[in-house]
C-alpha cells in the first residue's frame, strides 16, 4: 500500500509535469550561450513567489529557505529533522524509538557517511561544533557528561535559510570529514509585524509498536529507557521592530517542552525536558554598499532524570549556552567583503546528589528496596560535574569581482580566519561511590558517619572521585583560496584549504578541485566531477580527559573492631583503573572524488552524482599494558579507517506556490569503528572475520549505523483553495541489513578470529502529512491553523538490528499560530 501511494502521490503532479515541460522548453531559447562559472552558469528562470521558494539545485549543495522550512512537518521543532527531505543524509537507527517518544533533543545525522559528530555545523558565518564529548550519551555516568555535536539548539523558525554542502565541498570550509549544515538566521523585516504561535502532541496521539514481551515493562517503566505517557509542547512568538527605513530589530523567543510520566519506587514521578532559544538581532543599512548585523543568542538546554529505583536521586542535565556575533557585508570595485566575529559559551553539565550508597534492604531504615522487590535500597547520585567551552572566533572572506586573464574568465575567493577555544572540566566535590554493605545487626556507628546504620550495616567497598579542576585550550587557524577558471563551456575551480592547531600542532592543506563541462553551451546539461581532501575536528575531549584525576578504590574488613565500630579504610592497590593519556596524533580526513550530471529537465534541475570517499587516521582507542603503578591507561590513536560510497538522484520544481522534490540515494559504508569511544588498534586492522561466508579484514564491516543500503524521498508542497496547504513528505527506506555474531562453522580458516551474519529487516514507507489552513482576522491579522500526522498509515518499522524494538507509529500534532 505504501509503495502504492507513492507511486501515486507522483503520478497526481501530471498536469504540473507538463507545464514543467512547456516552461523548460521557453527556456531553452533564452538561456546564453557562453558558459560561466558555478554561481553564474546560466541557471532556470524562477518565477519570484509569496509562501514558498528555494534556492537552486546545486551539485553537492541544498538550500532550503524559510519558507519551505515553515511547510515541512516540524517534527520536535529541531534544525536536524528538517535535513531529512535531502539526499544523502541518514539518521540512527535509534532516533524515532517507540521507547523514547518524549525526548525533544535534536537528531544526530550522519551526511554522506560521515559520523554525527564529523559534520561542521555554522549559524551566521560562525561555528556551532561542541568539543566537548559531542558523542557520549550516558547522563548518570559518574566521570562524565552528555554531549552534542551542536551547541546551540536553534529553532528553524529564526532561520532564513540553512544550506547543506555534502560534496565538492568549497574551499571557505574546513574542520569537517562529512558534511557542512550553514544556518542563516532571518533579518528583521522592513515592516512592523509578528508572530505568536503554539503546538502539540502527547501519547494519547500516539501509536506505539511493541513487542508484547514488552508491553508491561513499558506501561510501568520506571526509567527513561521507556517513556509510556508524555505531553510535548512548543510555542514562541517573534517580533519585528523596524526603527527607521534602514535598521531594526527582530526579539524572539522559542521554546520546546516535553513532560514524561514513569514510576518511581512505585509512586508516580515526572521528568522534564525543555530547550529554550532567546533571539536579538539588529541589523542595520549604513550604506547602500555596507550592511551590519548584530545577533544576540541565549539557548539553555535542559532535562530532569532521577536514577532507576533509587531514593533522593533527582539530577539534572544541562546544555546549550549563549552567543554574541556580528557580520560586516561591504561591497567594493574590486569585490566583495564579509567579516565575521563572535563569542559563544556552552557548557554540558550535571547536578546530581553528591555520594552513592548501594545498601542492604533492612528494617528500619534502609527498606525501600522492597517496593521494587530487591534485596537492595539504593540511594543517591554521581555528584556535580561541569563543562565549560568558551571560544572566540573570527573569519573574513573576500570574493573578488569577474576578471579576464588570457582569453579566461576568473571568479576568485580568499579567506582566512582564527579561533580560540578555552574548555574547563570541573568536579566541585569529592563523590563517593559505596558499592557494597555488610549486615551486622551489633554494629554502632561513629558520630556523623555516613556509610553506616546503627544496628543494621555498614558499607566494607567505596570508590572515591576526588574534586578535579583540569583546563585546556585550543588555537586555530585556516587559510583559504580558489578561482573558479571558466573557458569556453569548461569551468575548473582549483581551491585548498590550510589549517593549523596548537594542540596537535599538524599544518593540515585539503585540496579541492571541481571541473564543470557545458555540454552544449547552453546550460542545460552539464557534466562535473570532483577530487578533495576534507579533514576534520580537533576536540578538546581528549586533552581534558588527559587531566583527570584517575579515581582511588578503598575496603575494610567485613568485621568491627573491640567497640563494635567499622574498621578503618584501607586503600586497594589499583588494578585496571582507566585512564588516558595523549600520544602525537595526525588529523583525520577523507579523500573524496565524484562524477555527475546536472540536467535542466521540466523546468527543474535534475542531478545524478556518485562520490567515493576513504577515511584515513580516524580516531579509535588504544587499551595499554598496565603501567608500574598498576594503572591501564586508554590512549588514542590513528588507526581508524572508513570506505563509502554513494550514487544519488534528486529533482525538484517550483509551479508558482507549488514545490515537487524527488531523490533516491543509494550508499554503502564500511567502517573500523562508529565513534572515536571505540577501541581499534594497529593489530586489529590486519585481524580478518567470515562475514556471510567472506573473508574480510576487520574494518570492512558494514557499518552498524547510519547504513540503510537505499533512502528515497518525495516532497510535496500543494496550495489548495479556501486558504488551504497541504505538504506530504514520503520516505521510503530500504530493508536494514545489520549483523551479528554467530558460531565458527566447520572448515572456518585458521586466520578468521570471528563470524558475523546478516540481521535483516523489511523495508519501510512512511508518510507524514501537515496540513495548514489560514484565515485573515482583519487586513493585517492572520490566523493559520495546523495539523500534523507523523507516519500516516502506522507503519511498523523495526529498530536497527533489536527484535523487540520499533519506531513510533502514527502521531498526531496540532497548532495554532497568530501572524500580525
Amino acid at each position: 500500500m505504501g509503495i502504492a501511494l507513492f507511486l501515486t502521490l507522483a503520478m497526481g503532479t501530471s498536469s504540473l509535469w507538463a507545464q514543467a515541460a512547456s516552461a523548460d522548453s521557453s527556456q531553452a531559447e533564452s538561456t546564453s550561450n557562453e558558459p560561466v562559472a558555478d554561481d553564474a552558469i546560466p541557471e532556470l528562470s524562477r518565477v519570484t513567489v509569496i509562501g514558498v521558494a528555494v534556492a537552486p539545485v546545486e551539485a553537492g549543495t541544498t538550500t532550503l529557505d524559510s519558507e519551505l522550512l515553515e511547510n515541512l512537518p516540524t517534527g520536535d521543532g529541531t534544525l536536524t529533522e528538517q535535513l531529512r527531505i535531502l539526499p544523502g543524509i541518514q539518521y540512527s537507527e535509534e532516533a524515532n524509538s517507540s521507547f523514547t517518544g518524549g525526548e525533544i533533543a535534536p537528531p544526530k545525522v550522519s551526511i554522506s557517511g560521515g559520523r554525527p559528530y564529523d559534520n561542521n555545523f555554522q549559524i551566521d558565518g560562525l561555528g556551532n561544533n561542541s568539543l566537548l564529548d559531542p558523542e557520549f550519551l550516558l547522563p548518570n555516568n559518574i566521570t562524565n557528561v552528555p554531549g552534542h555535536p551542536q551547541e546551540l539548539f536553534l529553532s528553524p523558525r529564526l532561520l532564513e535559510s540553512v544550506t547543506v554542502h555534502r560534496s565538492n565541498v568549497s574551499a571557505r570550509y574546513g574542520g569537517f570529514t562529512g558534511g557542512v549544515v550553514e544556518a542563516e538566521t532571518r533579518d528583521p523585516a522592513k515592516e512592523f509585524g509578528g508572530d505568536l504561535y503554539y503546538r502539540t502532541t502527547r501519547s494519547a496521539w500516539t501509536e506505539f509498536h511493541l513487542d508484547p514481551a514488552d508491553a508491561e515493562d513499558f506501561t510501568q517503566s520506571t526509567s527513561e529507557d521507556m517513556q509510556p505517557r508524555f505531553s510535548k509542547h512548543e510555542g514562541g512568538f517573534s517580533l519585528d521592530l523596524p526603527i527607521n527605513s534602514r535598521m531594526g530589530l527582530l526579539v524572539a523567543y522559542q521554546q520546546a517542552y516535553a513532560s514524561i510520566n514513569l514510576t518511581h519506587l512505585a509512586e508516580p514521578e515526572k521528568q522534564y525536558r525543555k530547550n529554550e532559544n532567546f533571539f536579538l538581532k539588529y541589523a542595520l543599512e549604513i550604506s547602500p554598499e555596507t550592511i551590519l548585523s548584530l545577533t544576540a543568542t541565549h539557548a539553555p538546554y535542559e532535562a530532569d532524570y532521577f536514577l532507576k529505583d533509587t531514593r533522593d536521586s533527582s539530577y539534572t542535565i544541562k546544555g546549550g549556552g549563549s552567543g554574541l556575533s556580528g557580520t560586516l557585508e561591504r561591497i567594493f570595485a574590486f569585490g566583495g567583503l564579509e567579516i565575521n566575529a563572535g563569542y559563544r559559551s556552552s557548557r554540558n553539565s550535571r547536578r546530581a546528589p553528591r555520594d552513592w550508597f548501594n545498601w542492604y534492604m533492612t528494617e528500619p531504615t534502609k527498606d525501600w528496596g522492597s517496593l521494587v522487590g530487591s534485596n537492595f535500597s539504593k540511594e543517591g547520585g554521581n555528584g556535580d560535574i561541569d563543562t565549560v567551552l568558551d571560544t572566540w572566533e573570527s573569519n573574513a572572506h573576500l570574493a573578488f569581482e569577474p576578471f579576464r586573464l588570457l582569453g579566461t574568465t576568473h571568479y576568485s575567493a580568499i579567506g582566512l580566519g582564527f579561533s580560540h577555544s578555552a574548555a574547563e572540566y570541573d568536579r566541585p566535590d569529592t563523590t563517593t561511590r559505596y558499592t557494597f554493605s555488610r549486615v551486622n545487626d551489633q554494629v554502632v556507628c561513629l558520630e556523623g558517619q555516613v556509610d553506616c546504620v546503627t544496628g543494621e550495616q555498614f558499607m566494607i567497598n567505596k570508590n572515591i572521585y576526588e574534586q578535579d579542576h583540569v583546563r585546556a585550550s585550543l588555537n586555530q587557524y585556516f587559510f583559504y583560496a580558489e578561482d573558479e577558471m571558466v573557458l569556453g563551456r569548461l569551468a575548473f575551480r582549483p581551491g585548498a584549504h590550510l589549517s593549523y592547531n596548537d594542540y596537535l600542532e599538524n599544518w593540515d592543506l585539503g585540496h579541492r578541485l571541481r571541473l564543470k563541462v557545458d555540454v552544449f553551451g547552453k546550460g542545460q546539461t552539464i557534466l562535473f566531477g570532483g577530487l578533495n581532501r576534507y579533514y576534520g575536528q580537533t576536540f578538546l575531549t581528549h586533552k581534558l580527559a588527559a587531566g583527570k584525576k584517575p579515581s582511588t578504590a578503598w575496603t575494610r574488613s567485613t568485621t568491627l573492631d573491640a567497640d563494635f565500630h567499622p574498621q578503618e579504610w584501607i586503600f586497594k592497590e589499583p588494578t585496571v583503573i582507566p585512564a588516558t593519556q595523549i600520544s602525537h596524533l595526525d588529523t583525520p580526513y577523507v579523500d573524496e572524488w565524484t562524477a555527475g550530471i546536472d540536467q535542466a529537465l521540466l523546468g527543474g534541475r535534475l542531478l545524478l552524482e556518485y562520490l567515493e570517499r576513504k577515511g584515513r587516521d580516524l580516531l579509535a582507542l588504544t587499551i595499554n599494558s598496565k603501567d608500574e603503578n598498576g594503572y591501564v591507561y586508554s590512549e588514542w590513536n590513528n588507526n581508524g579507517r572508513s570506505f563509502h560510497q554513494e550514487a544519488s538522484l534528486a529533482w525538484e520544481r517550483w509551479w508558482g506556490r507549488d514545490y515537487l522534490n524527488f531523490n533516491m540515494t543509494w550508499q554503502d559504508s564500511t567502517s573500523s569503528n562508529e565513534s572515536y569511544g571505540d577501541r581499534f588498534e594497529e593489530d586489529d586492522a590486519y585481524e580478518k572475520v567470515l562475514y556471510n561466508g567472506d573473508v574480510l579484514f576487520l574494518w570492512e564491516l558494514p557499518r552498524a549505523d547510519f547504513n540503510r543500503e537505499w533512502v528515497g524521498n518525495l516532497t510535496l508542497v500543494k496550495t489548495l483553495p479556501a486558504g488551504f496547504t497541504f505538504t506530504n513528505v514520503t520516505k521510503y527506506r530500504s530493508g536494514y541489513v545489520g549483523r551479528q555474531t554467530t558460531s565458527f562453522p566447520e572448515g572456518a580458516p585458521p586466520e578468521v578470529v570471528a563470524v558475523y551474519e546478516d540481521v535483516k529487516r523489511p523495508s519501510s514507507t512512511i508518510f507524514d502529512w501537515k496540513i495548514s489552513w489560514q484565515t485573515a482576522v482583519s487586513e493585517q491579522q492572520t490566523l493559520v491553523f495546523n495539523l500534523e500526522a507523523y507516519n500516516v498509515f502506522d507503519k511498523k518499522v523495526y529498530v536497527a538490528d533489536a527484535e523487540d524494538e520499533y519506531e513510533l507509529g502514527r502521531q498526531i500534532w496540532a497548532g495554532i499560530e497568530y501572524l500580525f
